[in-house]
């Protein structure tokens, strides 16, 4: 017995761990002294920042949400807000140049972190800049916890963008971001210098000088056209963010002040191979979109767009292919304002976006119940600093599970929707022919008035939790549970999770199985009773199962690739 109370103890330890992560955000340092602390509630302003610029800025707490160090790409910062050991102007950036990036992230299993800097650069007479990503390494067991940069500035990659007619006259800005890994406790490192995606996965194994990557080259639909004479410039990329759930990416392509259009892109990423695939543009629209961020469940996107001497506003898309806006958000008092290109809307740890509504004026303001745009709340001003505000600092991604979630959104055909809380979810939504929706609640799912799985929908319903999210949280006693699925004795799959094959017996006659990625894309698929499912290429992580028997009665089982 006291056995398997030590199993089910490491279990809940590591649901803990993996959900404290979130408070390595607690702590948000930007702007002209500026900050904001998420540890208390409401949100609290700090005003002991040493950051003096409006540009760039990244920050990073433990996992109890207490402040280790920040920078603004030049120097950095330790919780007693000194400069840290080799810290003091040394890292590669140009500390005024709004284009650039700065990424904090840990290296797992270590007390070290990495820092990711951009150097942006123009090479005159050749005519083109060269933008060049530095690696530095600071190790938190130093100083007695104050920390070290021990590691400075080893180049990670090198791009160039050449000029006057060619690929980027004002090249991508803030096109550094990062995403959790399929495994739960490693991370990617996300570069779009230029038309290429470069994937850096981010292990305890520390890199050394040009590490190696993960490439990816894709297009997206509606390009924007070539600019006029008058301009010299093609469209320029910016505002680079990962999906809650790290499998989708996001940025805006605009022509600059050419006007000559904006769009929002979409791409599919593999958070398990690093790559980069498949992609959704909204239709192209003047004037310019500037910033984004995805609502907390990552059904919908915020998208600021700056509109001149007129009022500016917020436009709200459904994050659904074809990639479609549905409403637009006045923003009060913001004519005039002036809006920096690249990080200036952000999702707080509370689920809630933080955008710099009143930029002149140093304010914020807070969007709340982002996962539902007919009930949102706009609090306009909400938060005042004495200083001018800046870009808010880059964040680590980390699994973000609500504790609470409503499903109003409608899943259409061809559509994979699964969906984790800790406690509860309540759903309204339709589920059409050909959908697809699991969803998975610590403690209830609702299933409330305006709920429908139409006919041809594939709907399920089961009580796990968030831990069911990252397969590497699993321990073997939950995994030995769930070896063997059975439904009404009819179809018996094992085991679960799986590492070559993947065994199927069946008392009835089965007419069809998929099996679908986690992006809902079709893998295996086959006719007929099977006995074996060969996954031995498939990658690892979660897929879904679909059997469908000869009476009509389907059977869908998550499926876990080791």
């Amino acid at each position: 017995m006291m056995k398997k109370n030590y199993i089910v103890t490491s279990f809940l330890l590591l649901i803990l761990l993996n959900f404290n992560a979130q408070e390595q955000n607690s702590n948000w340092y930007f702007g002209h002294n500026a900050g904001l602390d998420f540890s208390t509630n409401p949100t609290s302003i700090l005003m002991n920042g040493q950051i003096t610029t409006l540009n760039k800025s990244a920050a990073i707490s433990d996992e109890l949400g207490n402040l280790l160090f920040y920078t603004d790409g030049k120097t950095v910062w330790n919780k007693n807000h000194s400069v840290m050991q080799n810290g003091n102007q040394t890292l590669r950036s140009s500390a005024t140049n709004d284009y650039e990036s700065v990424v904090i992230l840990p290296i797992p299993n270590s007390t070290k972190y990495y820092i990711f800097t951009e150097e942006v650069t123009f090479n005159d007479p050749a005519g083109f800049f060269i933008s060049t990503y530095y690696f530095s390494i600071v190790n938190m067991s130093s100083n007695n916890g104050l920390g070290n940069v021990e590691t400075l500035n080893k180049v990670l990659l090198s791009s160039s963008h050449t000029v006057n007619g060619q690929q980027n006259y004002y090249f991508n800005h803030h096109n550094m971001t990062s995403a959790l890994h399929s495994d739960g406790q490693s991370y990617w490192l996300i570069l779009n210098p230029t038309n290429n995606f470069y994937s850096f996965h981010i292990t305890s194994n520390v890199f050394q000088e040009n590490p190696s990557f993960v490439s990816s080259t894709t297009t997206c639909q509606n390009v924007l056209a070539k600019s006029t004479s008058d301009c010299t410039q093609y469209s320029t990329k910016i505002s680079l963010k990962s999906s809650p759930t790290s499998d989708k990416l996001a940025l805006i392509e605009n022509n600059g002040p050419c006007l000559a259009g904006s769009k929002i892109d979409i791409y599919n990423f593999n958070n398990s191979t690093g790559l980069v695939d498949g992609c959704s543009s909204s239709n192209i629209e003047t004037p310019e979109f500037i910033s984004l961020e995805f609502s907390a469940n990552g059904d919908y996107l915020y998208v600021l767009k700056e509109n001149g001497s007129t009022n500016n506003y917020i436009s709200i898309f459904d994050v659904s292919s074809p990639l479609n806006s549905i409403s637009n958000l006045s923003i009060a008092n913001s004519q005039n304002n002036y809006f920096p290109r690249g990080n200036s809307i952000q999702r707080g740890i509370d689920g809630d976006l933080y955008f710099l509504d009143n930029y002149a004026n140093q304010s914020v303001s807070v969007i709340q119940n982002s996962d539902t745009p007919n009930t949102i709340q706009l609090l306009n001003n909400t938060i005042v600093f004495n200083n001018s505000v800046g870009q808010f600092p880059k964040l680590i991604p980390y699994n973000e599970c609500r504790l609470d979630l409503t499903i109003t959104k409608t899943i259409d055909f061809g559509e994979v929707y699964i969906k984790s809380a800790q406690n509860t979810i309540t759903a309204t939504n339709s589920i059409h022919n050909g959908g697809l929706a699991n969803y998975d609640a610590g403690a209830t799912v609702f299933l409330k008035p305006g709920f429908h799985a139409k006919s041809g929908a594939s709907f399920r319903a089961f009580i796990e939790g968030c831990s069911s999210i990252n397969t590497s949280s699993k321990s073997a006693s939950s995994i030995k549970k769930q070896a063997i699925s059975v439904y009404d004795k009819q179809v018996v799959i094992f085991p679960n999770p799986t590492i070559d094959n993947l065994y199927v017996q069946s008392n009835g006659e089965i007419r069809t199985w998929n099996l679908f990625n986690y992006k809902g894309q079709l893998v295996i698929k086959g006719k007929g009773n099977v006995k074996v499912i060969n996954t031995q290429k498939l990658s690892k992580g979660i897929y879904l199962l679909k059997v469908t028997l000869n009476n009509g009665k389907e059977i869908i089982e998550r499926i876990i690739k080791n």
